[in-house]
């Protein structure tokens, strides 16, 4: 039976769990939040050795990168406006659906019961609104794995959608290529603690008097007053109310919490998925820095990097030219080098094991909450910095010479 010792060598992805032919394994959550195989049932082990050969994080094969980098924004503008970033996911999942006989798409969808984030699928268009837009915490596969291993088995057309370790425990597990399968890894910068979000959320809404949530946007496209168009604006909708108005996600504690790795799940450390050990069709992320390529490109805005893992992705996205406003192609290290989600594996946060040692000592969700709050709060200077370079800003936005300035000191 596979190693369970160590948890800085599981990535949560369930492969083992769904492999196991006698059920001697279960996942479940560590005070952290984070989901991690346990035995629940040794005495049946068969010593088949399946739940080794199917985890992503002793089987990383290397692959071919990508050659290209594609940045692209869906021609549909009604729905780009709900997506995080150019809509290239969408296109995808929408194009799996309309294949003769019906496909399936899975991706990350809320848990509306807790607002927690899980794997799920749709076979229509309406149901791919669950998957738009960002989901910053770690994603419970459930079943996923074997109900696409059902479909697919039964000749359906399957898009297949999560971060790169999960494609490849996807792809270990079903131990074979299927014609039908499109497998879609989103750029993974890191999986935060779900256990921290629940309190952060909590707490998010006893302050801003949240009673009933609708939706949550971790990166909701919203105009900014003196910095233009902005897709990270983080934001809750309350009930039937009309969502306020948006707060930048990277200035909320989560938001800082999960940037500086203090949060982050211990195999993200040691991702086994990235660059050249991704096995996906697709790699999708935000095309950040696409303006030092191309001065009228904008990343503030929403734009999408599409990068073609496969022949099968290089096809597809020919084919799917017409369906967006922009598709243009750029050397794949123009996309990587500003996006280390799609290439570099994060250094552990120092401090990440004294955060969770007094998270998880606090003694309920308002404690945890101010240890959050203790571990995130930038010091006194550098707040003062920060207010002083807005300050500068507006002022010179006022006046009409920020873009003047900006000339000046050779911005793009």
């Amino acid at each position: 039976m596979i190693d369970l010792g160590d948890k800085s060598k599981c990535c949560g992805c369930s492969a083992c769990v769904a492999a196991c032919p006698k059920g001697c394994l279960k996942m479940e959550p560590d005070d952290e939040g984070f989901l991690y195989a346990k035995a629940v049932n040794a005495a049946a082990c068969i010593r088949c050795g399946l739940c080794e050969r199917v985890c992503p994080m002793r089987n990383s094969p290397e692959f071919p990168v990508a050659r290209h980098a594609y940045a692209a924004i869906m021609g549909d503008e009604k729905a780009l406006a709900r997506t995080s970033s150019g809509g290239g996911f969408y296109v995808l999942a929408k194009d799996a659906l309309e294949f003769s006989g019906g496909g399936v798409v899975f991706g990350a969808a809320w848990d509306k019961s807790d607002w927690s984030v899980v794997q799920k699928s749709a076979d229509s268009p309406e149901g791919l609104e669950d998957f738009l837009g960002s989901k910053y915490v770690q994603s419970n596969p459930k079943d996923t794995l074997a109900q696409a291993q059902t479909l697919l088995s039964s000749g359906r057309r399957v898009l297949y959608s999560g971060t790169p370790c999960q494609i490849n425990a996807l792809n270990l597990f079903l131990r074979k290529k299927y014609d039908n399968l499109t497998t879609v890894a989103v750029a993974c910068h890191s999986v935060p603690s779900p256990a921290v979000w629940s309190v952060f959320l909590e707490n998010y809404c006893l302050k801003n008097s949240v009673s009933s949530i609708r939706n949550i946007s971790f990166r909701r496209k919203y105009d900014t007053k003196y910095y233009g168009k902005s897709c990270m604006g983080f934001a809750v909708e309350n009930g039937a109310e009309k969502a306020g108005k948006p707060q930048n996600y990277w200035d909320t504690p989560f938001g800082r919490a999960f940037i500086g790795d203090l949060i982050s799940r211990p195999s993200c450390a040691a991702c086994p998925a990235k660059e050249s050990r991704c096995s996906a069709d697709f790699i999708i992320a935000d095309f950040w820095g696409a303006n030092f390529e191309d001065p009228s490109l904008n990343p503030r805005a929403g734009l999408s990097a599409i990068l073609p893992n496969s022949p099968k992705a290089e096809e597809t996205l020919a084919r799917l030219v017409g369906k967006f406003s922009l598709l243009r192609r750029f050397p794949y290290e123009a996309a990587a080098k500003r996006n280390e989600g799609i290439r570099r594996t994060r250094k552990p946060n120092k401090d990440r094991d004294k955060f969770f040692a007094e998270f998880t000592r606090a003694p309920n969700a308002a404690a945890k909450y101010k240890v959050l709050l203790k571990w995130t709060t930038p010091p006194l200077k550098i707040r003062a910095k920060k207010t002083l370079k807005y300050c500068i800003r507006a002022v010179l936005c006022e006046l009409g010479l920020w873009k003047a300035v900006g000339k000046l000191m050779g911005k793009k």
